[in-house]
């Protein structure tokens, strides 16, 4: 009975390729992140700045960064603690005896992931 060979060749250097990527895209997809997290940083310091209650807030958004390594990851948002940034919930969700809820920043997310999505594609389109 006849044997018969295949070529994996061209496979084994695919794999070797496609192994490099990771390495390629952490750097630029960290730029992107990064000023997703500061464009929604000022827009969410912007909502409470508007606000006629909860103002004092916006000066405690800001973002920190999460992860190790290859992991990244944005934490935005006020911090309790710092200036008015305790009073957040309250603006957002409101108070447990009513009042509260004006300040809106749900709505801020979406545009803002449309262009990562947009983005992060241009930069994985960069490492292919």
């Amino acid at each position: 009975m006849p044997g018969f060979e295949i070529d994996t060749s061209e496979l084994r250097r695919l794999q070797t390729d496609l192994g490099k990527i990771p390495a390629k895209v952490v750097a630029p997809a960290e730029a992107v992140l990064k000023k997703a997290a500061q464009v929604l940083k000022d827009n969410m310091a912007a909502e409470f700045e508007g606000s006629p209650h909860f103002k004092r807030v916006g000066a405690a958004v800001s973002y920190e960064r999460r992860g190790f390594a290859r992991e990244i990851a944005y934490e935005i948002g006020p911090e309790i603690g710092r200036g008015a940034g305790s009073l957040a919930g309250i603006a957002v969700d409101g108070g447990a005896n009513g009042g509260g809820g004006s300040v809106k920043v749900d709505h801020l997310l979406e545009p803002e992931a449309v262009a990562i999505e947009k983005h992060m594609l241009d930069v994985l389109g960069d490492a292919l």
